[in-house]
């Protein structure tokens, strides 16, 4: 008999021990979660242990669900089922999610779980009551609002940094509020919907908790915390349980490849000194940093773009031998590619910084990034050397009969024989174009010398260097 009794006070003892480390919990479900002004937003009120979906709870165990639009105005959302509800958000900013559960007793019996407290029931072997409560946050459009505001819930789970800015691996401090104050050393449970076990951690003495958000999609945090109760002959504690959930969605990186004009910051457009300010990394010669040193934050360059492929030693070795010049060529390709593929994943966004305009003779779009899926590059347009060469001369490109503009190069013109590039001329010479020879100095008299044998004397030249200097 004794070892009868004995089993089942284990069995009771053991059962109370899970109750008050399992007990059930409030979240919110919401889809989409980065809806836009005007969109419906599903609401799904999750109960029970096994986030994202458990238990279907009761008729009438809710006792409110709200949204707090970013005004700090209360907005009453529309019920669908017990458990579901929407509501349509009319202005950008930061809307909180926010769903209460009817407080009551909760008794564990000798014959089990009771609703009800040691007075209302027998054989009580203990009580408590619970106060539960959720959060959720979304986000609708792209305006930035107060996302660490309270809901004024007895116990808040509060983040103090914007979780629709993250990226993955960054850390999201969450603080534990209890009553308006930090809760020191409280744990928090942080739960990914991929994840067969929480991660666990425990407050510190400000009531935060850091935690890596190494995943895309839902994510739900929650604390149970629990207090004595004044009366024992009624209760033996407060049961405070919440939870907070959000939707981490991290941006696809990008690639920049941005015009930085002929000469010094001076030409610089007001485009390009906005992606430098948000690029996470720069990629850029060395005297592009140096002649931007004002702009371009040394710790933000990941390396020379063009360190072995560009300068005197790599203009040497283009003309002693070619083939190994350009096996070098691909290799570097090969290497920045996926490099920069490594940083897209990982949502970052990489600038990568050319002279003039990289759409007119910029050497990464013809070289490095030949074949780079063009969904992942945005091109920020920048002065080339002949808008400043015009502003210099105060000569217009066309006008006067002169109807075409044509931009090259000597190498272009002239290609691997001398025949050709005379082909070319006799043919151009019939109609009036503006022609511009980039990279053109050391050419000057071979250009001279083809020229007169189509063009008359009195042709207009310009010779124009450090353009825009």
């Amino acid at each position: 008999m004794k070892r009868l009794i004995f089993i089942t006070v284990m069995v009771i003892c053991l059962k109370l021990v899970i109750t008050s480390a399992q007990a059930h919990i409030l979240w919110i479900n919401l889809k989409p979660c980065y809806p836009k002004v005007g969109e419906t937003v599903w609401i799904e009120i999750g109960w029970g242990h096994k986030y994202p979906r458990d238990q279907v709870i009761g008729k009438g165990l809710l006792e409110q669900v709200y949204a707090i639009d970013p005004k700090g105005k209360r907005v009453a959302l529309k019920k669908i089922f017990p458990s579901f509800y929407k509501f349509v958000p009319n202005s950008e900013g930061i809307y909180l999610i926010v769903a209460k559960l009817r407080s009551g007793f909760v008794s564990i019996t000798t014959e089990g779980h009771k609703l009800g407290n040691k007075k209302q029931l027998k054989d009580v072997v203990s009580c408590f009551k619970h106060i539960i409560t959720a959060k959720a946050i979304i986000k609708v459009g792209d305006k930035k609002r107060d996302f660490s505001r309270l809901a004024n819930m007895p116990l808040e789970i509060v983040p103090l940094k914007d979780p629709f800015s993250l990226k993955i691996g960054d850390v999201l401090p969450l603080k534990i509020v209890f009553k308006g104050k930090p809760l020191a050393g409280e744990k928090l449970y942080a739960i990914h919907i991929g994840y067969k076990r929480p991660i666990e951690a425990n407050a510190n003495l400000q009531g935060i908790v850091n935690v890596k958000i190494d995943s895309q999609g839902e994510w739900m945090f929650k604390v149970i915390h629990k207090i004595p109760y004044p009366d024992k002959s009624i209760a033996d504690e407060y049961l405070y349980g919440t939870s907070f959930t959000f939707c981490f969605k991290q941006k696809r990186g990008k690639v920049y490849l941005m015009g930085m004009g002929p000469a010094g910051p001076d030409l610089l457009t007001l485009r390009a000194i906005e992606v430098l300010k948000k690029a996470d990394i720069i990629l850029c010669s060395n005297s592009m940093l140096k002649d931007f040193r004002e702009l371009i934050p040394a710790s933000k360059v990941a390396f020379d773009l063009w360190k072995g492929i560009h300068g005197k030693k790599a203009l040497e070795l283009r003309k002693k031998d070619p083939k190994k010049w350009h096996a070098r060529i691909e290799k570097r390709k090969k290497f920045v590619q996926h490099f920069l593929l490594e940083k897209i994943k990982e949502g970052k966004t990489v600038a990568i910084l050319e002279r003039g305009d990289p759409c007119i003779f910029g050497p990464s779009l013809y070289w490095l990034l030949e074949g780079f899926d063009d969904q992942y590059i945005e091109i920020v347009p920048g002065i080339s050397a002949f808008n400043a060469a015009n502003a210099l001369l105060k000569r217009p490109m066309t006008g006067r009969g002169v109807r075409f503009v044509m931009l090259t190069s000597p190498f272009s013109l002239f290609g691997k024989t001398n025949k050709e590039a005379d082909e070319i001329l006799r043919d151009l010479s019939k109609y009036n174009i503006t022609m511009v020879f980039y990279m053109a100095l050391g050419s000057i008299e071979r250009l001279v010398k083809k020229f007169k044998k189509y063009y008359p004397p009195d042709l207009p030249i310009a010779v124009v260097y450090y353009a825009g200097y």
